[in-house]
């Protein structure tokens, strides 16, 4: 195996020095837990981290399956989960402890969610619309502008009330409230881990252009320079 992505280690380093759910430092709470929990079962080593993505690329292979009969029927369904699993780069993605996987297989039910004509009862699909929402947004924050896009869309299609809509967002808000404080307690941005990365891929995007900043530089402090948001 090559060496993990510096991701990775400081994905593991989070997860050893993790005292409660939300206390996950600049990253989202729930790859950090599935961190904590393949560490404490299969030992601390870089290893650990590897066999929880290689679980979760595997996982999404009938999952991708199951939504895509669902939403399209069983060819497209299966032609999709085939060219997942006999995909090399996903394969190689999968060994490198990374939450690329775990990303992608929260978004299934979020997606047969939103796009889903079998007709459900109000309620429950407001709340699996949540649900899902909390879910993405707990892996990825930056999402919850799309996830809560797609449940506008999903509620609007189906003719209900703007006040169900308001009622989901509040619901898939709500679990992410805790890390949103921790993050405004921690580092006085309640949003600052979406705002540092915002801050790297600036500063990456700067290096070697004419009034930006060396490789040198990056190197040294990738998420140095004035604050973005």
């Amino acid at each position: 195996f090559e060496s993990p992505a510096p991701d990775a280690v400081r994905y593991r380093q989070i997860a050893n020095e993790m005292m409660f759910l939300y206390d996950t430092q600049e990253r989202e709470p729930l790859f950090i837990l599935c961190c904590k929990i393949s560490l404490l079962l299969f030992g601390d080593s870089d290893t650990s981290l590897r066999i929880l993505t290689f679980i979760l690329s595997i996982a999404l292979i009938p999952a991708i399956y199951k939504v895509g009969k669902e939403l399209f029927g069983i060819v497209p369904g299966l032609v999709s989960a085939m060219l997942l699993a006999g995909c090399t780069d996903w394969a190689w993605s999968g060994s490198r402890g990374m939450r690329l996987e775990l990303f992608t297989l929260v978004l299934m039910p979020m997606t047969w969610a939103i796009f889903t004509d079998k007709v459900t009862d109000r309620k429950r699909h407001g709340l699996l619309l949540a649900a899902s929402t909390a879910l993405t947004c707990a892996v990825r924050l930056t999402s919850l502008w799309f996830c809560l896009a797609g449940c506008a869309y999903a509620i609007w299609r189906r003719g209900w009330d703007t006040r169900v809509f308001a009622k989901v967002a509040g619901l898939a808000v709500l679990p992410l409230l805790p890390f949103v404080i921790y993050c405004g307690v921690k580092f006085g941005d309640p949003m600052h881990t979406a705002n540092i990365h915002a801050k790297w891929y600036r500063n990456y995007e700067l290096v070697g252009v004419e009034g930006g900043i060396t490789e040198a530089q990056m190197i040294a402090d990738p998420y140095g320079g004035p604050k973005v948001s």
